[in-house]
């Protein structure tokens, strides 16, 4: 982002899509993780250890810096945080913010366009939320899960993620005016 906003002057809009971290740690795609591990820590790429820890501090402390530059050199009419798994499960009031942000009208779009958008990610929504492992890959995602320390949890809770099972603890309005009552209000 201080790239963008360094080359734009502030001309542009970030939209910051988040993922529960519980399903991004776990998962089997750790691309996200491998490729930029070793520059995100200014080390070799073979020094990044693959543990579960260490991808859940990667994902906290890149979106936790990702909010921290957002609230210092940004206003709410360039950041925008949303969850992926509020948009996969078709929160229309989501989408609706979403082209509020990007000054779009929904006049413009048409409410029945924007409900038809947001239902065609239905289909994607078993890939969220802890919906795609099985029970017992469950169990041991849990045992794992009664370990975190306080800063992982509170990685998680900074973004309304649900500390007992997988979803989230808010809507993504409240979500997004607790955010912005707490990081851009100056």
């Amino acid at each position: 982002m201080p790239f963008f906003n360094g080359v734009l002057g502030g001309n542009f809009k970030f939209v910051h899509v988040l993922r529960d971290g519980k399903d991004v740690i776990f998962g089997d795609n750790l691309r996200l993780f491998k490729d930029h591990c070793s520059i995100y820590y200014d080390i070799e790429p073979l020094e990044c250890p693959f543990s579960w820890r260490k991808r859940l501090n990667f994902w906290g402390d890149m979106n936790r810096e990702i909010l921290e530059y957002a609230s210092a050199n940004m206003s709410t009419s360039q950041y925008m945080p949303i969850r992926i798994e509020d948009v996969a499960n078709a929160r229309t009031d989501c989408y609706y913010k979403l082209l509020e942000f990007l000054n779009i009208s929904l006049a413009d779009w048409g409410k029945e366009k924007v409900d038809a958008e947001a239902s065609g990610f239905l289909q994607y929504s078993s890939s969220y939320g802890g919906l795609k492992w099985d029970e017992s890959r469950k169990e041991g995602l849990y045992r794992r899960i009664e370990q975190w320390q306080e800063k992982e949890w509170n990685d998680l809770l900074l973004w309304d993620y649900s500390k007992s099972s997988y979803g989230t603890t808010s809507s993504c309005l409240e979500f997004y005016e607790k955010l912005e009552k707490k990081y851009f209000s100056r």
